[in-house]
């Protein structure tokens, strides 16, 4: 699996900063916060299940940047 740990960066990182979005629009007493904080929890949900799978099938390898396709 070769991009499985770009997927799950994306997904953790994404969780991170939208919760840290939506914790800004908390203090602007904004009314799309609800649906942040959502997103962003299902997205660390998904990160931390993805990271389950990968640490139990060995899927998080160091990639060599010189190897050819």
């Amino acid at each position: 699996m070769k991009y499985f740990n770009k997927v799950f960066d994306i997904f953790l990182y994404e969780g991170i900063f939208i919760f840290l979005f939506s914790l800004l629009l908390l203090l602007l007493n904004d009314q799309y916060t609800k649906l942040f904080f959502s997103i962003s929890i299902t997205s660390v949900i998904i990160a931390i299940v993805l990271g389950i799978i990968g640490y139990l099938f060995g899927l998080f390898q160091n990639e060599d940047l010189y190897e050819e396709s």
